[in-house]
């Protein structure tokens, strides 16, 4: 597997730097033994054989011992000072990981997110923001999490930082949510914002995806909040698979707070209320009806993510007077006109319902599985039912496995949109992304 030989260069790059150190306590150790015994050689002559003061002794044997000694006692003080004040952050700037550069070729194998949608979503967001502040990795060297965020110590926090937001994070665990649409939770993005007490109950009802923090916050609001119990700032973190409906959520809780900041009866139709508009925000976008509550401070653009994307979902249907019609398996009533339809002409041996229902239902999976264009389909799950069929904001004919390797794969203009490798498969194949 990919993921073995990865964490085996992982460790052979930390035993290499590691070995290179014990080796040179070695060399010290010897060169401190040789001089040793020369020192004494030379105390021991002339103590022994002179007849001078102890400090007129003490001269003469340091105007004796050779300079390269000098040098070697140089080299190794410097050495131990060295490693003492530099050693580890030496080996972790060199030994375990390599600084990224956006203008440079990015190696991102000292981060290992071991889910596909996780490792593709922080190779996005790496090109976009850089190396992340904060890495957490699991003993098995697998990756925990990583979160770009400014030092809340730093006086002049600058606030919007990313892109507009203040703090985005990457978690290797997907979750699940269950509302509008159940849907993987991996992506937490975050603004500080002044959140009334009030509102905590209601905004926490609308959806299990926002959170607020109220005390790992920018160091003078906390200090404030020490000396006076007034919270003026919280981190509102909304969460999803994407940085465009985190921040859908985010904008969901400012427009909340702008119109019920005074109300302070809250009532449990105010937290029914705070959902279903939660939902309604989600569904549209989520719907190929894009952002329908602006929002000033971000753009998907910004994060390489669509403005209006369309998920499929049989949900959206609630935007559109359409209802869609029953399967003919499912519809008593037809079956039941096919089945006095052929009773004349059917001497013996009558078909019974059953016999029907399983016809149609045979044919219907055949004419899904068989020919016809992807762009018939409407709904996700019929588009991956197709095997020539894959969903990318609407049904398209799969195109990344004619891509044969990595550099076609991720570079070429017709794929790398659409595809990545996936040098996690030990084929190294050419995939579609996952939608």
């Amino acid at each position: 597997m990919k993921v073995h030989l990865i964490l085996f260069k992982k460790f052979t790059v930390l035993f290499n730097y590691y070995l290179i150190i014990i080796l040179i306590i070695i060399l010290i150790i010897i060169l401190i033994i040789i001089l040793i015994i020369n020192i004494y050689i030379y105390i021991y002559i002339y103590i022994m054989e002179s007849h001078h003061n102890a400090f007129e002794k003490l001269l003469r044997i340091l105007k004796n011992i050779p300079i390269i000694y000098y040098i070697i006692i140089f080299i190794i003080i410097m050495c131990l000072h060295f490693y003492i004040n530099n050693g580890l952050l030496f080996l972790n700037k060199i030994g375990c990981k390599k600084k990224s550069n956006k203008n440079m070729e990015l190696d991102d194998n000292d981060i290992l997110f071991e889910n596909v949608l996780v490792r593709l979503k922080y190779k996005d967001l790496l090109k976009i923001l850089g190396e992340p502040t904060l890495i957490e990795n699991k003993s098995d060297y697998t990756t925990e999490s990583v979160t770009w965020k400014l030092d809340l110590e730093t006086e002049n926090f600058k606030y919007g930082k990313y892109n507009g937001l203040d703090y985005i994070r990457l978690n290797s665990y997907v979750a699940r949510k269950n509302h509008p649409i159940p849907a993987p939770v991996f992506v937490i993005v975050g603004k500080y914002i002044n959140v009334p007490e009030h509102l905590y109950g209601p905004l926490k009802y609308a959806s299990p995806t926002i959170n607020i923090e109220q005390i790992a916050i920018p160091k003078k609001h906390n200090i404030h909040y020490e000396k006076t119990g007034e919270k003026t700032v919280s981190l509102v973190t909304g969460s999803c698979a994407s940085v465009t409906i985190s921040s859908i959520t985010i904008r969901f809780v400012e427009d909340m707070i702008k119109e019920y900041e005074n109300n302070i009866n809250v009532t449990m139709e105010l937290h029914k209320k705070f959902r279903k508009e939660y939902n309604l925000r989600v569904l549209s976008y989520l719907c190929g009806k894009g952002l329908q509550n602006k929002i000033p401070w971000f753009s998907p653009e910004n994060f390489n993510e669509p403005e209006i994307y369309n998920s499929g979902s049989d949900k959206c249907n609630i935007f559109t007077n359409e209802i869609r019609p029953n399967s003919i398996v499912d519809d008593t009533e037809e079956v039941s006109k096919i089945i006095k339809s052929i009773d004349n002409t059917i001497s013996k041996n009558h078909l019974s319902r059953d016999d029907i229902k399983n016809l149609l239902g045979s044919a219907s999976k055949k004419n899904k599985k068989i020919g016809g264009s992807c762009k018939k389909h409407t709904l996700k799950e019929e588009c991956d039912n197709s095997s020539d069929c894959h969903w990318d904001n609407e049904c398209n004919k799969k195109i990344c496995h004619n891509a044969k390797d990595k550099d076609t794969c991720e570079s070429d203009d017709v794929y790398a949109s659409k595809c990545y490798w996936d040098n996690m498969d030990k084929n190294n194949k050419c995939k579609h992304r996952p939608s």
